[in-house]
């Protein structure tokens, strides 16, 4: 048999040829669209953020007030009185970076090592630490209550290795 005869006479996509790089253009086709379907159904908003999203840079979520509002560490200076004891911790300066100038008396003064502010699960955190005769790192960590201006929390005992539950009072201003 001729196989120049046989051709165009067996099933009908047989007869026709299908040019080469016809699938890997119809699968191109398919990826792109299928990419823009699924942006559109993650809500791009706009051809910029959808450009975004597919060159893998990442996004900023939307702020709302309340997370946009970070939490001011300068609303920690001041005098506070411990509530069970007349120790008190000053705090003078509050930087940017967290750390924080306080001074501590137990009614005399006691070295402050270090003294830390931190935001923690959305509330200001406090943490002292003293070192000196008596005081082998001592450390405070406290947190600081708005809804009654203290600060409350464990302050830990080096030399006898215990932990007590404590709270500090603002200080009014003038005394």
């Amino acid at each position: 048999m001729d196989k120049e005869n046989d051709a165009g006479k067996g099933r009908p996509e047989e007869s026709a040829a299908v040019p080469k790089g016809y699938w890997v253009a119809m699968l191109g086709t398919v990826l792109v669209l299928a990419a823009a379907v699924a942006l559109a159904v993650r809500g791009s908003g706009t051809p910029q953020r959808a450009a975004e999203q597919s060159s893998g840079q990442a996004l900023e979520k939307p702020t709302t007030p309340a997370a946009a509002k970070k939490l001011d560490s300068k609303t920690l200076l001041g005098r506070w009185v411990r509530t069970d004891t007349p120790y008190v911790i000053d705090i003078q300066e509050a930087g940017e970076d967290g750390t924080l100038k306080a001074r501590y008396f137990n009614p005399q003064p006691i070295h402050v090592a270090r003294a830390d502010a931190a935001e923690k699960d959305g509330k200001l955190t406090v943490f002292v630490e003293l070192r000196d005769t008596n005081y082998p790192g001592c450390t405070y960590k406290l947190t600081y209550e708005k809804s009654n201006d203290t600060l409350a929390g464990t302050y830990y005992q080096a030399a006898l290795q215990q932990e007590y539950e404590i709270a500090f009072a603002r200080e009014p201003e003038g005394k």
